[in-house]
């Protein structure tokens, strides 16, 4: 019989052999289930296998170790709802990752991340071999393809650009950005953090707008939230369909509610929002009703693997779209801050409020798309 992982939270439709260890640890209490578990670190072409054992508070363990016995990773991970959860890795080559995941069914489910160094790393469990084999290489495709795109902004007058470190970390070319009234110009990376997920270019074209920053604390559960959408930025990161308010140029606004100041597991990293996103859309920044930034758009939690197949897809691709997340304004500020790029106080006076008709022209006048091509 095979091993399965145990999934709280989860109504289970009908008691099976399937089901049997979760009820007899739900009997028992305190108890763990373990499942094989096979993975892909970095440019490794090797296998890693190992287990996954989850616990009955939602909670877990991972270990896996390469086909050569040479590097070792373990970790621990937390279930956010039933389908879907985040965690992290150590390696005993030094390097760590953040990962994330999203479960199938009872019995199975996969997950990537991206290790300290900007490689991919993608697992899954419950899976025999050929069935692990499609979504390895569809998460390590996702990764490591021939171009990337995203969004960024600019935060001095000199041309200084913040977004997502995986965006543009492996670009093997000059950064193309392109702004909403579709000029073009090139920027490189200065500063690069993978932990944080954040990275900072210089453009070669300087900026007449850059925003103003909320001053942490200020914005609170039920804010409204909105970002710029450039136009053909495609299907939503969680792999549904979403809605924008028209910019008049093209583009549009995305809008949405914060809902939690602090991310999944009380990550103080992170915001959590309903406001719906676009693959293209990460790296944007996101601003309250003032247009002040409070954060970045971030992956949001249990994003779909491009291209995997789609089993058990709906109900998760649902708790991610309600689940999208943001890099908090405080962490970006003082990673802007560590690497010498001053933006300003937070406390200068605000500006007249924007309507939320007229918020994409004030965002478009310095968030820009970004492009290149990656190494792979």
């Amino acid at each position: 019989m095979q091993r399965f992982f145990v999934k709280t939270g989860r109504r289970a439709r009908s008691i099976s052999l399937d089901v049997a260890p979760l009820a007899l640890c739900a009997f028992l209490g305190g108890c763990s289930v373990t499942v094989d578990t096979l993975g892909l670190v970095g440019n490794d072409p090797t296998l890693y296998r190992g287990t996954s054992t989850g616990y009955m508070d939602m909670t877990g363990t991972i270990k896996m170790t390469s086909q050569d016995g040479t590097n070792r990773c373990t970790g621990n991970f937390q279930y956010v709802d039933s389908e879907t959860g985040f965690g992290s890795l150590t390696c005993s080559d030094g390097r760590s990752a953040r990962i994330h995941f999203t479960g199938l069914s009872m019995t199975k489910g996969y997950g990537s991340g991206m290790t300290s160094d900007g490689e991919q790393v993608s697992f899954v469990y419950g899976m025999e071999d050929d069935e692990a084999a499609l979504y390895l290489r569809t998460a390590q495709s996702a990764g490591q393809g021939n171009g990337a795109t995203g969004s960024g902004f600019f935060v001095t007058a000199e041309g200084d650009i913040i977004t997502n470190a995986h965006v543009v970390h492996g670009c093997k070319s000059a950064i193309t950005l392109r702004t909403a009234d579709g000029d073009v110009a090139t920027a490189n990376i200065t500063a690069l953090n993978t932990d944080l997920d954040l990275a900072a270019l210089r453009s070669s074209t300087h900026s007449a707008a850059i925003p103003r920053w909320a001053a942490t604390g200020s914005y609170h559960p039920g804010d409204p939230l909105f970002i710029y959408r450039f136009p053909g930025g495609g299907q939503s990161a969680s792999g549904l369909s979403s809605t924008s308010e028209p910019a008049g140029d093209g583009g549009g606004v995305a809008t949405g509610k914060l809902t939690a100041v602090d991310g999944a597991g009380n990550d103080p990293h992170y915001l959590q929002m309903s406001t719906p996103i676009q693959q293209a859309d990460i790296g944007s920044p996101v601003v309250d009703a003032a247009g002040d930034v409070v954060g970045i758009v971030a992956d949001p939690l249990g994003r779909k693997l491009g291209g995997a197949a789609s089993t058990g897809a709906t109900s998760a691709d649902s708790a991610a779209q309600n689940a999208n997340t943001a890099i908090r304004e405080d962490v970006a500020r003082r990673f802007l801050a560590t690497h010498g790029i001053d933006i300003g106080s937070s406390d200068a006076p605000a500006k007249a409020a924007p309507s939320a008709a007229d918020m994409g022209a004030v965002l478009r006048n310095y968030v820009v798309q970004l492009s290149c091509t990656t190494v792979g």
